[in-house]
């Protein structure tokens, strides 16, 4: 098997005759989407290039777009389709009206590839509807890994240490139920203190891990039962020194690319950034390298392309994968914007991702108020703002902060804290 160093974009697609089509809603991903969950497709806007297209489910940010276009990024291919966050998925938008996106194709004159968050059923549907080449796996394949129960098995199968743990179905609401998760939770609880419940699969758009002493056990199985969470994992809390993140490409020729690997920044269990430095990371990267590239390996010779997240905690027990994340991750969307950045004024050093609020305002307004800051395709030392859609409503948004080296990036961070910017 073949390990190649590229960019994202030449993992994915010729440049001499393919465009990306991106469809970045990371709602096929739930199967009880909610009106509060944000669909995510405008983060795909900075990632692409003028050879490229977007799909979005609602409307286009013509302040964002036009900043976007100012700085030589992005593209003017853009599908939005108007719908509102309660209505059907992008790639049922897509099976509805395919010709839009057949407009926008014939305008860029390229084979398209259709670059999905999940492929699905109805991904690939969508990519068929618009003449495309589907970027992702069978349905089966993804879920297969996507589910944390058969990736420990297959983890076990390629002799891949793993945490400890069990399977729990919560069933239907009753003593029996809530009395057999007692069961399976006291021998962890009298030899660990903590423990940690996750659902086997994040699809309801909420978090879905859960750090418990025991004594919530009744609360958390009704929450459970409401959400009809149908397999949970139980297992040891372990304190981790490091959360890494490893990230892989299987492109359609079965070739197998290594993205690279970013210490993850957690709030508590809650995913908040990435975090990339000009310093060796101190987590063991070779170790975790041979591990992942045992599992992407197994991967590619079960036919499956795409996008491969695989999560570690690294701790004093050792270090252990914990989930695979077989779709695009939004780290994926980080890394395009960064080497378009790094295309058009050169390395980025360090750099950081976080999830982001703040006033409620249109891009316009913070790009104006925080202009000194702000990058402008010269500054060494800025922040990049992207998945503006909910800023005017609500100030959520994401931010990559930019820098020459870590104390930088640290000053950054302050001045947007005391901005009240992040």
């Amino acid at each position: 098997m073949t390990e190649k160093k590229e960019t994202f974009r030449q993992s994915i697609v010729n440049d001499e005759d393919e465009c990306l089509v991106f469809g970045a809603d990371n709602l096929s991903q739930f199967t009880q989407p909610a009106g509060c969950i944000a669909d995510k497709c405008e983060r795909a806007l900075a990632c692409a290039t003028q050879k490229d297209i977007v799909l979005l489910k609602g409307v286009l940010d013509q302040g964002y777009q036009s900043w976007l276009r100012s700085l030589d990024l992005g593209t003017d291919h853009v599908v939005a389709y108007g719908a509102l966050r309660s209505e059907k998925l992008l790639s049922e938008l897509i099976l509805k009206n395919p010709e839009p996106v057949k407009k926008a194709i014939r305008k860029t004159g390229k084979r398209p590839v259709y670059f999905p968050w999940l492929s699905d059923k109805t991904e690939a549907l969508a990519a068929k509807a618009m003449g495309a080449d589907l970027f992702g796996a069978s349905p089966s394949l993804t879920l297969k890994y996507n589910h944390k129960v058969s990736f420990k098995q297959v983890c076990r199968d390629l002799e891949i240490p793993v945490i400890e743990g069990t399977c729990f179905n919560p069933g239907k609401r009753s003593h029996e139920s809530l009395f057999a998760l007692g069961e399976i939770a006291e021998p962890f609880l009298k030899k660990y203190d903590r423990i940690i419940i996750r659902a086997a699969m994040d699809n309801t758009g909420l978090s879905m891990v859960y750090k418990t002493d025991g004594n919530d056990l009744s609360q958390l199985h009704e929450k459970w039962l409401d959400l009809g969470i149908d397999t949970l994992m139980i297992e040891p809390f372990l304190t981790a020194d490091f959360s890494p993140g490893d990230q892989w490409v299987i492109n359609r020729k079965a070739e197998i690319i290594h993205k690279g690997m970013r210490n993850q920044i957690l709030n508590g269990l809650w995913h908040k950034g990435n975090i990339r430095t000009d310093t060796p990371p101190k987590f063991d990267c070779r170790t975790i390298k041979e591990i992942s590239h045992k599992i992407v390996t197994r991967m590619a010779h079960e036919g499956y392309v795409g996008v491969v997240g695989i999560d570690y905690i690294q701790t004093g027990q050792g270090i252990f994968p914990v989930e695979n994340n077989a779709r695009v991750n939004g780290s994926t969307y980080v890394k395009f914007i960064v080497e378009n950045i790094q295309n058009l004024t050169g390395t980025v050093p360090c750099w950081k991702s976080l999830k982001a609020k703040t006033a409620p305002n249109p891009f316009q307004h913070l790009a104006k108020t925080s202009a000194g800051i702000l990058y402008d395709g010269k500054k060494n030392c800025s922040y990049f703002p992207y998945n503006c859609d909910n800023l005017e409503k609500t100030g959520a948004y994401a931010v990559i902060l930019m820098a020459p080296d870590l104390e930088a990036l640290e000053e950054l961070e302050g001045e947007m804290i005391r901005a009240g910017l992040i």
